[in-house]
């Protein structure tokens, strides 16, 4: 069974997370609560909680609407039940 590659943009979102998560966890300055990757395309990472992380990408005219949702949906997101 072969891995599944990321695309290198989401790939490289994947490696910001983890040198953030890394950085923010030997300063002990709190917790990561979002990463953001602009360019030609967004992506947005967002900690929902520890086991539970949201990752969205698309173009960058939908940004405000992606943070409006992610806030407004916030508690639903962190306690739904996977199916």
């Amino acid at each position: 069974m072969s891995a599944v590659r990321a695309a290198p943009l989401t790939q490289r979102a994947v490696e910001l997370t983890v040198a953030a998560l890394d950085a923010v966890q030997n300063s002990g300055l709190g917790d990561l609560q979002e990463v953001w990757v602009e360019g030609k395309a967004s992506t947005c990472i967002d900690i929902i909680t520890p086991y539970r992380i949201l990752m969205l990408s698309g173009g960058t005219g939908n940004i405000a609407r992606w943070r409006h949702s992610v806030d407004h949906l916030r508690q639903q997101l962190a306690t739904t039940q996977e199916l």
